[in-house]
């Protein structure tokens, strides 16, 4: 092996340790947010105020890639999307969510469910 080689193979390793470190370090840091729920304004790009709506999500867990939620919005138009297990990569980042408690949460399940629930092949919304 000559030394280029050599260098390359201690390179490699050190990345390889360095990233199971950071890996570490991530998945306690993400840990803090299991159980916790969040509530963001969403929209299309729209500086508008008025076309804007709330995305719910519920960090049901985490690890060090970054966490699985739960998460639904009805959009400006109707539309709704339920994630029942959406994946957020790397750190969790909620400086642009508000924390909201896990009433608050239910709450607006609850009345998306019922939406969901009232909702009829054969008739229009």
């Amino acid at each position: 092996m000559d030394r280029r080689d050599e260098l390359k193979s201690i390179i490699y390793s050190a990345r390889e340790e360095l990233s199971a470190l950071e890996r570490s370090e991530r998945a306690e840091s993400n840990a803090r947010y299991v159980g916790r729920c969040f509530k963001f304004r969403n929209s299309y790009g729209d500086s508008d105020d008025s076309a804007r709506w709330w995305l719910y999500r519920r960090i049901v867990s985490a690890d060090g890639d970054g966490a699985i939620a739960f998460q639904f919005q009805t959009d400006r138009d109707g539309k709704i999307e339920v994630e029942l297990a959406e994946r957020i990569f790397i750190d969790i980042r909620v400086d642009a969510w508000t924390e909201i408690t896990l009433s608050e949460f239910g709450q607006e399940w609850n009345k998306v469910a019922t939406r969901i629930g009232n909702l009829h092949p054969n008739k229009a919304r």
